[in-house]
């Protein structure tokens, strides 16, 4: 599961100097990953606490070599390539990159977005969750719906385009056997499920369809 990715032990010897293993490959994993969950766990980042991401802080600044409080692409593949390792290739970091990159004007990663990709190394807990889920359903409805979510992230802003959001949407709401509406159970399912079976209702709903 992507939310407690790990490292085998036979893979420590490969990684970058300085990072933590379990961060390279929470970023390795953050790639596979639908952009339409990539916006949940931004949302439920904003609600961890300091003690929640606090060794977190440490490995930020270990990416952002230019000391701006942000990473960029150079800055990025300074410490993925540069730095004595053969295990990234230049476009694994690019790639890596641009999944952080959910917003059009962001041209480089700011903590927040940062804290998304590596949300499995964080306790997160039910708190974070129901704080995320009051804050997409403002109206206070027991459920929300894709309109909550782009409604919040801006969809003027966003990097992939609406229609295609809405495809992944439906994708979570067969996760749950149920309409385009999605209770506070299943937003802890969706964020709790494991990439296999994201990937599987990804291509399933690619070969039926699926009606919002």
């Amino acid at each position: 599961k992507w939310l407690r990715a790990t490292t085998p032990d036979s893979e420590l010897d490969r990684n970058i100097p300085g990072l933590r293993p379990n961060v390279l490959e929470s970023l390795r994993a953050f790639r596979g990953i639908s952009d339409l969950r990539k916006l949940l766990c931004e949302v439920i980042g904003f609600t961890l606490l300091p003690e929640q991401i606090a060794s977190l802080r440490r490995e930020f600044e270990k990416l952002d070599v230019e000391g701006t409080g942000e990473i960029t692409l150079s800055g990025l593949k300074k410490i993925l390539l540069e730095s004595g390792s053969s295990d990234f290739t230049l476009d694994e970091v690019e790639e890596i990159f641009d999944s952080m990159r959910l917003h059009k004007e962001n041209l480089t990663i700011h903590w927040h977005h940062f804290l998304a990709a590596e949300l499995s190394q964080c306790a997160v807990d039910e708190r974070n969750h129901r704080l995320a889920f009051d804050r997409l359903d403002i109206e206070k409805k027991g459920y929300i719906t894709f309109d909550d979510v782009i409604n919040l992230m801006g969809p003027e802003t966003l990097m992939r385009r609406e229609s295609s959001l809405k495809e992944l949407w439906g994708d979570s709401v067969q996760l749950c056997r149920r309409s385009s509406r999605i209770q506070y159970s299943d937003f802890v399912k969706i964020m709790k499920q494991d990439d296999d079976t994201e990937g599987m209702l990804m291509q399933q709903s690619e070969a039926e369809g699926i009606v919002i």
